[in-house]
C-alpha cells in the first residue's frame, strides 16, 4: 500500500494521459498537497511515438460517435479556450499552438455544427467563396480555430509534468491489479489498449494516413467533407499536413501507396498549388474510437488482490483527442481529486489558474 503518501497511476502518455496528469499535478500543487501525492505515468509509448504526435492538430470535433453532443461541445469549448489563450503566450511556438483561418466545406446541405460557438468568427461562406473551394461544395463555413501540433505539444506537457514532480515509467499495464498494491487511484487513458485492459469490445481503430509536404505558401486550412470521406490541408509550423483516410477496423500502421496516391490526387484537385509540393514525411496512426462514445467516468474495480481500486476512465476519443483533451482532462482530474480527498480539501484548479499562469 502507499502509506501516508497517496499515489496516483496514469496509464497512457498520449495527449489525454499527459494533460490529465498535468492538470492533476497543478491542482494538487495549488491546493498545497504536492508533498502528499505522487503521480506516475505508465506507458508502452511516449512522444514522439504516440498517435497524438502524428495528428494534424486541427481543433474541430470529428468522428466522436455515440457521445452526448452537449458534453462534446463543453469539452471542446474548454479545450479551445485554453488553446486560444496559449496561442497568445510567449511559449506558444514551443507548445506548437497557433490560430489559423479555416474554410470548412461539405458536399451536402448540413446545419450549423454544435461546436460553432467554440471557434471564433464563425460564418457561412459566400457562394463565390464556396465555389472557389470546390464546385461540389453545397455548404461552407469560415472560422478561426486553433492548431496544436502534437509533436511539439506532448514534449511540452511532458516537461511540465516532470517539473511538477511527476514520474514516467515505460511499461505496459495488462491488468489493473498490477497497480492495486501500490496505488490509491488509477487513471485509464490507455486508448486502443482499453480493448484488452478493460475488455471493451467497443474499442476499434479508425486508421488515418497523412503526408507532410513543403508548402510554405499555404497559410489557411481547407477541410472538405464528402460522402466518400474527407480531404484536408492543414498548415503546421514547418510543413503542411495533407490527408486523409477514415478506415474503420483497419489495424495496419504501414504506409499504403494506394492511399498516398489518393491523398495526393484529392488535395491537388482541392488546391492545385500543392501538385508539385515536396513530400517531407508520411505517417499512419490508429484513432482510438469507442463505438458507443467517449468513456469518462469513475469505476470501482475489485482486483485480484481483493482490493477495491478506484479507476477513472478517460478514453475513446477517436479523431477528436486533441480537440477534446483539455476539457476531458479537467473532468477526469476532478474525479481523481474526489477519490483522493473526500473532504474536498484539494479541488480542481480553476481554468483561470492555467490561463494566468506563465506555464
Amino acid at each position: 500500500m502507499s502509506g501516508s503518501r497517496k499515489k496516483v497511476a496514469v496509464i497512457g502518455a498520449g495527449v489525454s494521459g499527459l494533460s490529465t496528469a498535468v492538470i492533476l499535478a497543478e491542482s494538487i500543487a495549488l491546493g498545497r498537497a504536492a508533498d502528499a501525492v505522487d503521480i506516475t505515468i505508465f506507458a508502452d509509448k511516449f512522444s514522439p511515438e504516440t498517435c497524438s504526435d502524428g495528428a494534424a492538430g486541427l481543433i474541430k470535433t470529428v468522428l466522436v460517435q455515440g457521445t452526448d453532443p452537449t458534453k462534446v461541445t463543453r469539452w471542446m469549448k474548454a479545450t479551445a479556450d485554453w488553446l486560444f489563450h496559449q496561442a497568445r503566450s510567449p511559449s506558444a511556438s514551443e507548445k506548437g499552438i497557433f490560430i489559423c483561418p479555416t474554410f470548412d466545406c461539405c458536399d451536402e446541405e448540413i446545419k450549423d455544427p454544435g461546436w460553432a460557438t467554440c471557434v471564433r468568427g464563425f460564418r457561412h461562406l459566400t457562394d463565390q467563396e464556396r465555389e472557389e473551394i470546390s464546385p461540389l461544395a453545397k455548404t461552407g463555413f469560415f472560422y478561426l480555430t486553433a492548431i496544436v501540433e502534437g509533436c511539439l505539444y506532448l514534449p511540452w506537457l511532458t516537461k511540465r509534468f516532470k517539473a511538477l514532480g511527476g514520474h514516467l515509467v515505460k511499461r505496459t499495464i495488462h491488468d489493473f491489479s498490477e497497480l492495486s498494491r501500490e496505488f490509491d487511484v488509477v487513471v485509464n487513458c490507455s486508448g486502443l489498449r482499453a480493448r484488452w485492459l478493460c475488455n471493451d469490445p467497443n474499442m476499434v481503430p479508425i486508421r488515418g494516413q497523412v503526408l507532410r509536404v513543403h508548402a510554405p505558401w499555404v497559410k489557411h486550412v481547407i477541410d472538405f467533407n464528402t460522402v466518400q470521406g474527407f480531404t484536408y490541408v492543414i498548415p503546421n509550423t514547418d510543413v503542411v499536413v495533407i490527408g486523409g483516410t477514415i478506415q474503420d477496423g483497419n489495424w495496419s500502421e504501414q504506409v499504403d501507396p494506394v492511399d498516398r496516391k489518393r491523398i495526393l490526387d484529392r488535395t491537388a484537385a482541392l488546391l492545385p498549388s500543392l501538385e508539385n509540393a515536396r513530400i517531407v514525411s508520411e505517417w499512419t496512426g490508429l484513432r482510438p474510437c469507442r463505438m458507443n462514445g467517449v468513456r469518462l467516468e469513475k469505476e470501482d474495480i475489485r482486483t485480484k488482490h481483493g482490493k477495491t481500486l478506484p479507476v477513472v476512465h478517460n478514453y475513446g476519443h477517436a479523431g477528436a483527442g486533441l480537440t477534446l483533451h483539455w476539457g476531458c482532462a479537467r473532468d477526469a482530474a476532478s474525479l481523481v481529486l474526489e477519490s483522493l480527498f473526500s473532504s474536498g480539501s484539494c479541488q480542481l484548479a480553476p481554468q483561470e489558474h492555467f490561463e494566468k499562469s506563465r506555464l
